[in-house]
C-alpha cells in the first residue's frame, strides 16, 4: 500500500488532535479556586505589588459632576458598560528594600461584600502584616476613616502591626 504525501499529512494532524485531547484529559486534580490578586513589578530600584482589595460597583451619574445622568449613560453605552460601574479598590505595597510602605487599606468590607480581599492578596503576594514598616492613606473619605478607625482597634487589640508606623498622607 502506497501513502502519498497529503495521506501523511493528514495521518500526522489526526495523531496529533487525539494526543492534544488526551492531553487535555491529564488526571491533575482541578483547584477550583482563583488566586487572591496582586500583580507586582519594578519601578526603578522599588519593587511595587498591586495589591486587589476586591470590586464594587459606584454609582457613576451621581458621581460625576458638570455633566448630565443622560450623557454619563450614553458615554457608558458607548463602552458597553451600564450604571453602576463595577471598579476595583486596590492598594500598593511598596518594597524600598529597607522598608515596606503599603499604600491604602482598602475598604475591608465597608462597602460590600465584594471587598475585603486586601488581607488575602497580601499573603498571596508572600508578605505578613507585621512585615509592613509604614502605611499611608492618600484619600480620606468617610469609608476610609471608618477602615483607619477599625485598623487602629484592631492594633491595639493584636501585636499583627506593632511595627507599622501609621500615617495620614491627606485630610
Amino acid at each position: 500500500m502506497r501513502i502519498d504525501r497529503r495521506a501523511a499529512v493528514a495521518l500526522m494532524l489526526k495523531a496529533a488532535i487525539v494526543g492534544c485531547v488526551a492531553a487535555a484529559q491529564a488526571g491533575a486534580p482541578m483547584v477550583k479556586t482563583q488566586a487572591p490578586g496582586y500583580y507586582r513589578m519594578m519601578l526603578g530600584e522599588f519593587e511595587i505589588t498591586a495589591l486587589l482589595d476586591g470590586t464594587t460597583e459606584l454609582p457613576a451619574a451621581s458621581l460625576l459632576t458638570n455633566t448630565t445622568p443622560e450623557e454619563v449613560q450614553r458615554y457608558l453605552s458607548r463602552a458597553a458598560l451600564k450604571d453602576p460601574v463595577e471598579t476595583s479598590v486596590n492598594a500598593f505595597l511598596v518594597n524600598t528594600g529597607a522598608k515596606l510602605v503599603l499604600i491604602d487599606t482598602g475598604t475591608g468590607t465597608f462597602m460590600d461584600a465584594g471587598t475585603g480581599h486586601l488581607l488575602a492578596s497580601l499573603r498571596a503576594a508572600g508578605y505578613e502584616p507585621g512585615q509592613i514598616d509604614e502605611i499611608y492613606v492618600t484619600t480620606c473619605t468617610a469609608i476610609t476613616s471608618a477602615v483607619w478607625r477599625a485598623a487602629e482597634r484592631e492594633r491595639s487589640r493584636t501585636r499583627s502591626c506593632a511595627r507599622a508606623n501609621w500615617r495620614r498622607t491627606t485630610g
